[in-house]
């Protein structure tokens, strides 16, 4: 019982601790309430007890947006929450998650736009055909740019030709969240016989990603998210 109740507060500090930690509060009580979410977590890991399964009343608890993201080719699961929101000359708006290890997944209104602190980073992307089709929800097609970091910090230019098709309306499922959406899919092509496939999943209403699955480069892999609070 006791590793139950630890294990189900670890949750709740990966979340808020990376909101804390985006403040400027610099109290000891802040201070203490971290170093005891971390201990939480350490504590968790140390007894390799998984995390609970998301449940509606802990989401609705959580006091900032969150973002689940899913590394595939490594297995792991990371939450997020909001770091910083900017907008610039370019379509769309930018929006810096955190975890609670300072790793950063920027998007550009959903659109995965480079990474930070992941290892094998994706650098930057260039994404104005994707971000077209979600703001009209229907396919607009057209180049997918990616400029991804190696492993002595190089970046390398991959330059796709893409097609977007929609698969059609649906409903989706995300913690007993139902969301009305339209599947968007995006099928490109690159050097080398490369193959990529991204996925959208846009709210019929508003535009907003609620779930995606999308590629980071050749060594991050895809990147599949699911959008827990808006």
């Amino acid at each position: 019982m006791i590793r139950s109740l630890k294990t189900t507060v670890a949750l709740g500090a990966v979340l808020v601790l990376a909101a804390c930690t985006g403040g400027r509060d610099s109290s000891s009580s802040q201070a203490a309430q971290i170093s005891s979410y971390r201990e939480a977590l350490r504590e968790v890991r140390a007894a390799k007890q998984p995390l609970p399964e998301l449940t509606p009343a802990l989401i609705e608890s959580l006091p900032t947006a969150a973002l689940e993201v899913v590394l595939e080719a490594r297995g792991d699961t990371v939450f997020v929450v909001p770091y910083s929101d900017r907008t610039d000359r370019r379509k769309g708006a930018l929006r810096t998650w955190r975890t609670a290890s300072n790793g950063q997944i920027v998007m550009r209104d959903g659109v995965l736009i480079a990474t930070r602190g992941l290892g094998y980073d994706l650098g930057s992307s260039r994404v104005l055909s994707v971000l077209n089709a979600v703001e009209q929800r229907s396919p607009v097609s057209g180049p997918h740019n990616y400029f991804a970091k190696g492993f002595d910090n190089s970046v390398t230019r991959i330059d796709l030709e893409c097609e977007m098709q929609s698969l059609g309306d649906v409903r989706i499922d995300i913690v007993s969240s139902i969301h009305s959406v339209v599947h968007l899919r995006e099928n490109c092509l690159g050097p080398d016989d490369l193959s990529v496939t991204n996925d959208y999943w846009v709210d019929q209403r508003d535009s907003t990603i609620w779930k995606s699955r999308q590629w980071g480069g050749p060594e991050l892999g895809y990147l599949s998210t699911r959008l827990l609070k808006k």
